[in-house]
């Protein structure tokens, strides 16, 4: 014998399902969203590891030094943390935070058949429909892409169109979340 399904789906009466207002439902109805974040200045990232590769070498220098007994000077290493420090905070200030939606099949087939063949329109193009914020025109995505890079651009891209063609809805469950409250639950006991 089959068990009957159970959950709010499978358990309204039949004048519940008959009071149910598709318009009304449709109405509320919002997009699955999501963020991305893109840098202007990657550029940076390579300074970062650079100065850091310098920093291990002084440090491993500096440890050969020690164990000869010859504590050195911090000089050098001060100077390039600073300097990794301040490229750092240059980074940090050079994110875009990117909001996206995801679109309706309609629209992403539209956009599939007019740039079948260019991948870097279809992308620009689809970002400029996908992108809450900041809103952009095509051509603004465009330039972005050719100062970012297709990598970071990409990503971005990326991103959007698995919010239209393949992420699901269900949140994904939250261990954080749930020990917080579980944990308001039992001191109510």
């Amino acid at each position: 014998m089959t068990e009957t399904p159970k959950g709010d789906a499978f358990t309204k009466t039949p004048a519940e399902a008959a009071a149910f207002d598709p318009e009304a439902w449709i109405s509320g109805a919002k997009p699955l969203t999501d963020t991305a974040k893109m840098s202007n200045r990657p550029d940076l990232v390579a300074q970062i590891e650079d100065l850091e590769e310098q920093l291990q070498k002084l440090n491993r220098a500096k440890s050969v030094d020690a164990a000869l007994g010859d504590g050195g000077d911090d000089a050098e290493q001060v100077k390039i943390a600073q300097q990794i420090k301040a490229l750092h905070e240059k980074l940090e200030g050079s994110w875009m935070h990117i909001t996206l939606k995801a679109l309706s099949m309609g629209k992403y087939a539209q956009l599939q058949d007019e740039f079948e063949d260019d991948p870097v329109g279809m992308a620009t193009h689809g970002l400029a429909e996908s992108v809450i914020e900041p809103k952009m025109t095509v051509e603004q995505w465009l330039a972005v892409h050719e100062v970012v890079g297709a990598g970071q651009f990409a990503g971005v891209w990326l991103k959007a169109q698995a919010l239209t063609v393949d992420r699901p809805v269900t949140p994904d469950f939250s261990p954080a979340s749930s020990s917080i409250l579980a944990g308001l639950d039992s001191s109510k006991s």
